[in-house]
């Protein structure tokens, strides 16, 4: 409950220190993994924009295949993959 108060509210770092103890404590949390992959796409997500916006275009590609990776249907990814020169 408390992990998704902070995810909610976009306290990012806390919320993910509540997933990862709920993880240590039941490792077959379904919830706690799906929300630390949501947690990890939003961070690379981030990351690729910083470098897309910086034209930093090899990078973000690479940034962006590894959202893929983890979500291979992530819209936001393809569509800004796509757009890179």
């Amino acid at each position: 409950a408390e992990a998704m108060k902070f995810h909610r509210s976009m306290k990012l770092n806390e919320a993910k220190k509540f997933y990862q103890s709920a993880k240590q404590i039941n490792p077959n949390s379904k919830c706690a993994e799906d929300n630390l992959t949501l947690l990890l796409i939003d961070e690379l997500s981030e990351k690729a924009l910083k470098l897309h916006e910086k034209e930093k275009y090899i990078e973000a590609g690479i940034v962006y295949d590894k959202i893929l990776k983890i979500d291979p249907k992530n819209h936001w990814a393809i569509e800004n993959k796509r757009r890179l020169p």
